[in-house]
């Protein structure tokens, strides 16, 4: 492993420290545990989270709450996702009028609104995570 460079050095060449403890970060790095109810799906999209994390080194033993919930999130949107690609944006409702007539009514289909909600959650806890393109806002 090389020798550090000191902050001097690093205002000489234009670069800037790349270890969180140089950064003033006070938070200690660490992998947060594998939440024991979650689903195969959503294992893989907690892993997927953790790893591109510990990529931007960001990752702490804290963040599995979050990490948890989101994972949660996206299966319920996958599944809502699905049910939309399965029966489309439009769906038939038969209704019956005050005279007991059936009548075809077209209306949104109830799925849209739980995968809209879920992705508004999906990207308010990655913004969060300060995994989106926009930094979050303090």
């Amino acid at each position: 492993m090389s020798a550090r460079i000191s902050e001097a050095e690093h205002k000489i060449k234009g670069t800037r420290p790349t270890r969180a403890e140089d950064n003033g970060a006070d938070i200690p790095a660490g992998r947060p545990k594998f939440p024991r109810t979650l689903t195969p799906d959503a294992k893989a999209v907690f892993k997927l989270l953790v790893r591109q994390l510990e990529a931007r080194r960001a990752c702490t033993a804290g963040d599995m709450q979050i990490l948890h919930v989101f994972a949660e999130v996206h299966v319920r949107w996958v599944s809502a996702r699905n049910k939309i690609a399965e029966l489309g944006e439009v769906v038939v409702d038969t209704r019956l009028d005050s005279n007991g007539g059936a009548h075809e009514v077209v209306r949104k289909n109830p799925w849209l609104a739980v995968a809209e909600t879920r992705q508004s959650k999906m990207h308010a806890i990655l913004r969060d995570l300060g995994l989106t393109p926009t930094p979050a806002a303090k």
